[in-house]
Formats: structure tokens, sequence, C-alpha cells
């Protein structure tokens, strides 16, 4: 398209990409240092007014850099286990997904130190109860999605534009390629556990050995399973069953604890605000919302929606989307901040009642986290960059796939635009998984100038 175009020539790329780790809103809500010559526009944000569902995610993202084995999270009853309080004692039942995301770093001499993260289930109905996965995705950053240079903004058909594996992952869901191969069910016999998945996150061969993986599945259970995400380390391969029994026996929770000198506050604190990491089980993985837009003559027609909204980011709606936790460790985050992994998906219906064609622009951007209703862009993006992720358009027989690299405070022009005819109708819809890897929120606008 030739608006695309133009925008590739005009956006100038400034990254700053390195191995990191999944990137959380930062860990105090006091004023950012904003760049000196940002500009504001002040446009009103209103709520997104999504509806999430009621699936529940086990979510272990803490510790993030794991040192020491153990138990990562574990929805286990703790009756006769040494340690009951590292259990939270929850059962999955229907629809669910999990979201692991976990970091490996050796010394030169520990190098052949490969982190295990085993995904095991445990029945303890009196019947067998069958656990499917129909979507799934998990990769290493290295060598599968090292954190590589991209332009600000591109058109991604062939899903190859990602950079990390955060990125990765959750492009191969909106493509729809993270189904390949499945589904696939495990039956787990009445009373015994099982081994769903065993994920290696290995360093021995890499320069500065340190290595992340990223995992997210989706599927269903026709009972109901406690589940449980354990940490090993080991130079021989991934542990038995046997032995990740023993672990949950004996409660060790896996190590550092990453928030012992200044612990996550809640989301009604009204000072220092601390966000966290996520440990336990969260409520929702899709939030769907429908809107409408009236395009009239001689009147420009906008609607502005924050994305992943969280405390203290609101853009003035008073909107909080973080997906809340069923269950949690009292050192971990009391919300899912990041909503990693959580399905955006946006309808607008959008009347044309002009006597002119209008065109209907999208955008897609990175204010500064703020809870004002104003919004601040930076005339020159800071270094550090805030959203890495895929985004899918469509209406009626059109779909097209972009790729954005966004920084702190950067805007872009509209990357997308469709006509509609006088007095017709047209519905555009715009999904994206947030990607870990990502620092809320941003921005989605939907704009029509006015006729001439």
């Amino acid at each position: 398209m030739q608006a695309l175009a133009n925008i590739k020539k005009t956006i100038a790329v400034s990254l700053v990409l390195c191995l990191v780790s999944l990137s959380l809103p930062s860990a105090s809500a006091a004023p950012s240092s904003q760049n000196q010559n940002s500009h504001q526009t002040i446009r009103a944000v209103r709520p997104l007014a999504g509806i999430l569902n009621n699936s529940a995610v086990l979510n272990s993202n803490c510790p993030e850099l794991v040192t020491a084995e153990g138990i990562l999270v574990s929805t286990m009853n703790g009756e006769g286990r040494d340690l009951p309080e590292n259990h939270l004692n929850y059962k999955f039942k229907n629809d669910f997904a999990l979201f692991f995301h976990h970091i490996n770093k050796q010394s030169e001499e520990d190098a052949k130190k490969t982190l295990y993260v085993s995904w095991v289930a445990f029945n303890s109905a009196k019947k067998a109860v069958t656990l499917t996965i129909n979507e799934e995705a998990s990769y290493l950053s290295q060598p599968d999605a090292p954190f590589v240079e991209r332009p600000a903004l591109a058109t991604d058909q062939d899903n190859s534009f990602y950079s990390g594996p955060g990125d990765r992952l959750t492009a191969d869901f909106i493509h729809g390629s993270a189904g390949k191969n499945l589904p696939l069910s495990i039956t787990v016999p009445a009373g015994e556990m099982a081994i769903v998945r065993q994920m290696d996150v290995p360093v021995a061969d890499l320069k500065f050995h340190h290595n992340g993986r990223s995992f997210y599945a989706r599927g269903n259970i026709d009972g109901a399973l406690h589940m449980a995400t354990i940490a090993t380390f080991s130079e021989l391969g991934p542990p038995s069953l046997s032995e990740l029994e023993t672990l949950l026996q004996r409660s060790a929770m896996a190590q550092p604890r990453e928030y012992e000198k200044l612990p996550p506050t809640p989301d009604d604190y009204k000072g220092r605000f601390v966000y966290g990491r996520v440990a336990g089980v969260q409520r929702g993985e899709k939030i769907e919302a429908e809107h409408s837009l009236s395009l009239n003559k001689a009147s420009d027609a906008r609607r502005n929606f924050p994305i992943s909204s969280l405390v203290k980011g609101t853009f003035g709606t008073g909107e909080i989307q973080s997906a809340p936790l069923l269950r949690r460790y009292n050192d971990t985050a009391f919300s899912a901040h990041g909503n990693y992994c959580v399905d955006y998906k946006i309808t607008m219906t959008v009347h044309n009642n002009d006597y002119i064609k209008r065109k209907l622009y999208l955008g897609f951007d990175c204010p500064f986290k703020t809870d004002l209703d104003e919004i601040k862009y930076a005339d020159l993006p800071e270094k550090a960059v805030f959203f890495r992720g895929s985004i899918k358009v469509s209406s009626e027989d059109y779909e097209r796939f972009y790729h954005f690299v966004l920084h702190k405070g950067e805007a872009l022009e509209p990357f997308e635009s469709f006509e509609i005819e006088p007095y017709q109708a047209r519905t555009v819809t715009v999904e994206l998984l947030y990607p870990p890897d990502a620092t809320p929120p941003q921005l989605l606008k939907f704009y029509s100038p006015q006729s001439e």
C-alpha cells in the first residue's frame, strides 16, 4: 500500500537490541525520565471495555533467572507435603492455558548445566482424566529467536520478522501456526501424576552461557487436574517422574526469590508501586471488545483505546486490563500486570454517514505511561524497546499481518487504511497476543479525517 511505503521511507529506526530478559513495567510508579524534547497532544482515550474470559492460566515467570532448582509454580494440594504453603491448591478444568518464561545463566565452569522446566499434572480423582493441547509454541532466545534488528514497522505475511522468543511465539498464534502437529492428548490415570512437557534451556555452547525460553500452550481438560512447573539442573538430561515427585514432596521453591527486599504491592496501593513478576494462577487469556464509529459530514472521528493498561498506566481511562490472579505466592505480583500472551480481539464497525468516500486509518504506538488524560510522545524516541510484536488486521475478505518494534515514547504514522463508501458500513478487526518482552501500555487508534 502507498501509505505503508511512505511510512517505510520516513520512519527512522534506532534499535539497541541485545539478549535481554522479559521487560516488566518499571518497578516504581515514580515519573519516568521522559525525553526532554517530548511533546504532547490532548486526545481523549476511551476504555477498551473488553470482556476477559474465564479460562485459567498457569503463569510461571518468577523467578525469571533461575539459579537453584525447585518449584516454580505448584497448584497441588499441600496436605502431607513438607511445606504445604508452597502449593496453591487449585484444579484446572475445561479450557486452560500455560505460560512460562525462565532464564539459565551459568559461569564458565558450570556451563554444562542445562536448566529443565518440567510441566506435570496430577489427577486426584477416581477416574482417568485427559489433557489435550490444541495450540503450542516455544522458543529459546538462542538459537531460535535472537534479538535482532527489525524495522519499526513492516508487513509480515510469512511470519519472518520476529525478534526474541516471546515475540516469535505470540506471532505463531496470530499467524495460526501454533496448532501444527496438534492436538496432542495425555491421559493421567486416577491418583497418578504425569509429565506433560519438559523443555530445556541449554547454555553450554553459548559465548556468555546465558539463555532463556518462552513457552505458551492452550488446551482443555475433560475433568480436573492439579498442575505444576518445576526447575531442575542436569548435565545428563531431564528429570524422571519420580525425581519430580520427590521435589514436589520436599516443596522447596526455585531460587532466587526476586522480591525479598522490595515485595510487590497490591493494586490499590497509593504509595510507591512495585509490579513484580507473576507466579500463580491467572484468570483469563482472551479479551474481546466491540465498538462502533459514525462518520459524519465535515467532522473528524476518532477512537483511541489502551492496550494492556495497568495500575498507574491507564491513559486517564481508569481501566486496568491486567488479568487478576486466582492464586499467587506472597512474594510475587498481585495481578498479571504485563498480560503476557493475553489474546486481544477488537472489532470496530464503521458507519459512513457522509455523502463521499471516507478513509479510516489505523494506528498503533507507544506513548509515555501515564494515568492522566493526555498523551505524550518523544520527539526523538528513547532507546528502550517497549513493544516487539505482531498485529493481524482483517476486514471482509482482507487479511494482513504487521510487525512492530516500538521504542518508549514513539509515535508512528497510521499503518493501515480502508476506504468506506458513502452510506455504507465496514467492520475491521484487530488481533494481537500481548507479547512477552513488551512493556505496557500501548495505544490503538482509529481515525477518519473530515470530508473536504
